[in-house]
Formats: C-alpha cells, structure tokens, sequence
C-alpha cells in the first residue's frame, strides 16, 4: 500500500525502532519467539491507514503470507475476520495489547479521522 502520509516524527520511529528489534508479534502470540524477518504494519481502518503510532512488527509470513514455518499461517493480508478467527484477535487489539507491554498509551483513535498531532 502506498501512502502519501509524511515520515514518521521522532516519537512515532523511536517507537517503530524499539518495536522491529521484537519477534513477531503473532508468533509471539502463538509461543513461537524465534527471529524471522519482519516488516512494519500500519494498521488500516476504512481503506486509511492510520498513522505510523499505530504499528505492528510482523514476519513475512503473518504480513504478507510469505510462508516458512509458522504454525498457525493465517497472514492479515487474508483479511481481518480471517485474521482474528485464526489468532483471536485482529490488528489494532494486538496494537493495544503491544502497547500495554511497552507502557505506552493504547488510546484509541477517538474517530476515523486520525490528527497526528494528536499523537506525542
């Protein structure tokens, strides 16, 4: 997907930054810590990605479906109602679950339209 969104400010890549040097957060999810290749998702609500704050690291395969090993192969990419039937939960609950962890906020958007300023 491409996006003509600006970069990301110093808030939003410090937290990608510490994100990408995880494993992936749906093999995580299944008990699987092992360090495949991973890619950053932005997650998507109304065809509108967004922001970069709200980010996932994910392997290949669980972004795209580009398979290895995986146990449970359901990618996001197959859509979010396959997505969460296969790991019990979708993108953005993840995002709220990861942010906990982190000690971050996991506010949600208060509506579609999403202020990056609103996020520092």
């Amino acid at each position: 997907m491409k996006s003509s969104a600006p970069p990301p400010n110093r808030v939003e890549q410090d937290r990608i930054d510490r994100v990408m040097q995880m494993c992936c957060l749906v093999c995580a999810l299944h008990g699987d810590v092992r360090m495949r290749p991973r890619e950053c998702h932005h997650i998507v609500r109304g065809n509108k990605r967004l922001g970069h704050w709200w980010t996932i690291q994910l392997c290949t395969g669980h972004h795209r479906g580009l398979w290895s090993d995986q146990p449970v192969q359901v990618a996001v990419s197959d859509g979010r109602v396959a997505f969460r039937a296969a790991h019990g939960y979708d993108d953005l609950q993840l995002w709220q679950r990861q942010q906990v962890l982190l000690g971050l906020d996991d506010a949600l958007p208060a509506s579609k339209i999403y202020h990056r300023e609103a996020v520092a």
